[in-house]
């Protein structure tokens, strides 16, 4: 069996539930007993502090288009209120599951409608000088597009809630975050569009939101990290390099982003099977 994925869900102060998503189209859930946060102590510090053994577990779900199958579901959370929402990213939707693994809806209902542009584009970036690890921005770059045309959700990846309990949605298929009400499944907003400008995005994949609303997005066709604030403005971007045989110095594509209980961001790079926590001010911890 082959994992391409790891989702940790914080059910209680002492429980942790992990669930794994594998080639099968099968979501895999696990539960451990008490962890007093070891395992994020682990991710801070980035280095193992021990191994998990798997024995007892549930699958819910088979390849295919119905209710409660999917076809390659790429992230899942838990919702504030306590459901299990899935990226079921080659169906194009959001499947939420209560807390029991029972099927209860879909987002979205429908079509997705499409929206006017409400905010000038954001200027172009000035390209990045030569480094190991970098990460900034002239902060005059404007709002990132909240809006333009949407017929669909189109590979949605990456999941996240802000404070207002409102559904962060990555779609790497047309490039761009949506924003829903996670109660109606209406579309309440959008970040970004297809491009490669500060507070555009190019087939984004892991997103993650801080306690403050900030929003880091895995901006990985662009090979980079982009920051934008709870209002959807872009505020820095973050790029990591790393030497190769033929080419040099090349940006890495992120594939994860997590932000760490002390406001540092981790991000891994699968290209090298890399991860790199970094912090307010762009350093490497």
């Amino acid at each position: 069996m082959h994992f391409f994925g790891i989702d940790v869900c914080l059910t209680n102060f002492e429980t942790v539930s992990l669930s794994v998503r594998s080639h099968r189209n099968r979501i895999l859930g696990f539960a451990m007993g008490v962890m007093q946060g070891f395992l994020m102590f682990s991710i801070g510090f980035l280095q193992p502090c021990f191994s998990l053994e798997f024995t007892n577990f549930a699958t819910r779900g088979y390849e295919g288009k119905g209710e409660g199958e999917f076809i390659g579901p790429e992230d899942l959370l838990l919702a504030p209120s306590g459901e299990i929402v899935v990226s079921d990213s080659k169906n194009n939707r959001i499947q939420i599951f209560k807390q029991n693994g029972q099927f209860e809806r879909i987002i979205p209902i429908g079509e997705i409608p499409a929206s006017s542009t409400v905010t000038p584009a954001v200027k172009k970036a000035a390209p990045p000088s030569v480094g190991r690890a970098q990460m900034g921005g002239p902060p005059s770059v404007g709002r990132a597009q909240m809006g333009g045309p949407v017929s669909q959700m189109d590979k949605p990846v990456g999941l996240a809630f802000d404070k207002k309990g409102r559904l962060h949605v990555s779609c790497s298929g047309n490039h761009r975050i949506l924003i829903f009400n996670f109660k109606t499944g209406e579309l309440q907003g959008t970040i970004g569009k297809e491009g490669k400008q500060q507070g555009e995005l190019n087939a984004p994949m892991d997103i993650d939101i801080k306690s403050d609303d900030t929003l880091a997005v895995a901006d990985s066709g662009n090979k980079r990290v982009q920051i934008f604030d709870a209002g959807g403005k872009f505020l820095k971007e973050i790029h990591y390099k790393e030497e190769t045989s033929k080419k040099g110095l090349q940006s890495l594509p992120p594939r994860g982003v997590y932000w760490l209980p002390g406001g540092e961001l981790a991000v891994t790079y699968s290209t090298f099977g890399q991860v790199t926590c970094w912090d307010s001010t762009g350093n490497i911890v």
